[in-house]
């Protein structure tokens, strides 16, 4: 297995056992929000709520008229911290620099997926939170491990349907070496596709990016990158929570505005995994035709 899937694999079981306890405890704090009045229940209430509390720390309550401006901005805070987060979990897990700089030009080159990224929605915010997470766990410091165990489990509850690649992500790197934990992760995802069907109102989007054409275009590219990414023994997993992503979206159109931030960024990820691998193992064929090169020489041969 190459360094990217050992890391990956860590990561994972650093991770979910402070996961599974949190988020039970934290699915029962109630919402409020700043006028006093109970805010929606689900992800769109939650959202708000982060969209309030970010509208009144900053001041973008006062520097326009409505929220709408506040929502905006704090979409392109999302974006720069789900992307920023891709790249600290990139560094940490030591993903050469040539594999992940192309997939981040596609990305920027793109006017669906840059679209999807700075259009506010609950599927973008809890992208964000997850991303920043997982870019916590990979820290070799326990507290910015269980900080980042406490993000992730926000990044669940604002969007609860990305619990589904979450748990299919966690399965596939788990379910060999430990079913407790293969059974959580598939508890969550049940309960998160429950909660959010009974309680939060589906959510619809403007962009031509969550709809028609622009949708389609990136569910398939990320087809493509899956297809791709099954090759390798140590993307499978990541390679089947994208499969899961994509095959939501095109089985439950209305999940779009939550669940495309997520595909997005992980078709991103996945991409740089592979060309990563790739990059590892030409490097792996380089030094074995090196040895086999200098064996042959003269007077090194037995």
């Amino acid at each position: 297995m190459s360094p990217f899937g050992s890391a990956l694999r860590r990561l994972v079981f650093i991770g979910l056992p402070g996961a599974a306890v949190m988020t039970a405890a934290l699915v029962q704090v109630a919402r409020v929000d700043r006028a006093g009045a109970v805010a929606p229940v689900g992800a769109r209430g939650l959202a708000h709520l982060q969209l309030v509390a970010y509208a009144e720390l900053t001041g973008a309550a006062h520097r326009y008229p409505d929220l709408t401006g506040a929502a905006q901005e704090l979409a392109l805070v999302a974006c720069a911290v789900a992307l920023t987060a891709l790249v600290a979990v990139a560094v940490r897990l030591r993903v050469h620099p040539v594999a992940l700089a192309p997939m981040l030009v596609l990305l920027a080159a793109c006017p669906p997926a840059v679209g999807v990224l700075v259009t506010f929605g609950s599927g973008l915010l809890g992208t964000a939170w997850l991303s920043a997470g997982a870019a916590l766990l990979t820290s070799p410091r326990s507290l910015a491990r269980a900080l980042g165990v406490a993000v992730m489990v926000l990044g669940l509850l604002t969007a609860p349907l990305l619990a589904v690649p979450v748990a299919v992500l966690v399965v596939g790197i788990t379910a060999r070496r430990w079913a407790p934990t293969a059974a959580v992760a598939s508890a969550l995802g049940c309960a998160a596709l429950v909660l959010v069907h009974l309680s939060a109102t589906p959510e619809t989007s403007v962009t031509s990016a969550t709809t028609g054409t622009g949708r389609d275009l990136l569910v398939a590219t990320a087809a493509v990158v899956v297809v791709v990414g099954l090759v390798f023994r140590g993307l499978r997993a990541v390679a089947a929570a994208t499969a899961s992503t994509a095959l939501l979206l095109v089985g439950a159109p209305w999940t779009s505005f939550a669940l495309l931030p997520a595909l997005v960024v992980a078709t991103v990820a996945l991409g740089a995994a592979e060309l990563d691998e790739f990059v590892w193992h030409l490097r792996q064929r380089q030094r074995w035709l090196r040895r086999v090169a200098v064996a042959q020489l003269p007077g090194r041969s037995t």
